[in-house]
């Protein structure tokens, strides 16, 4: 190895390790906050897998872990049931009991419950390996507040 290539390694590795002495470890977790207008219940994400359930008073009503990384959660309007979004599934968990059921497999974009929380409605993107972008063939579905009868209402 040429002193040119050692001294271009050697500038690339003080950089890298600058970086992580000024901004800190960058797989850190830092804890997210999830509370919509109109919630009477809110979610900290504590951990990439735990969630921690609060009241519109601050008191801890449950932790929630789930199957994999969180990536997005939402409560229902009547705060009885909390839908959370994985990269490849969407789970909905009853918070008086604690019971997890998945809804569906896939990577899930949007997300909505009814206003009455009867029903919510989700997407579904469907990856394919190879493919750019990974995401595609998105579809639209509905159900009821319980997670079931699921029916395809785009495409």
């Amino acid at each position: 190895m040429t002193k040119r290539k050692i001294k271009i390694l050697m500038t690339l590795l003080c950089f890298f390790a600058c970086n992580i002495l000024v901004y800190g470890d960058p797989i850190v977790f830092y804890p997210i906050m999830f509370w919509e207008e109109g919630w009477s219940k809110g979610v900290i994400l504590v951990k990439s897998r735990e969630m921690l359930v609060i009241d519109s008073k601050g008191n801890k009503e449950r932790k929630v872990v789930a199957k994999e990384n969180v990536f997005n959660v939402y409560i229902s309007m009547d705060g009885e049931k909390m839908a959370y979004t994985g990269q490849t599934e969407i789970w909905l968990v009853k918070l008086k009991t604690g019971e997890a059921s998945l809804i569906a497999s896939g990577y899930c974009d949007f997300f909505k419950w009814s206003p009455d929380s009867s029903g919510f409605i989700f997407s579904l993107g469907e990856y394919k390996e190879g493919a750019a972008p990974p995401v595609s063939n998105v579809k639209f579905f509905w159900s009821d507040g319980d997670g079931k009868n699921i029916k395809q209402i785009y495409p």
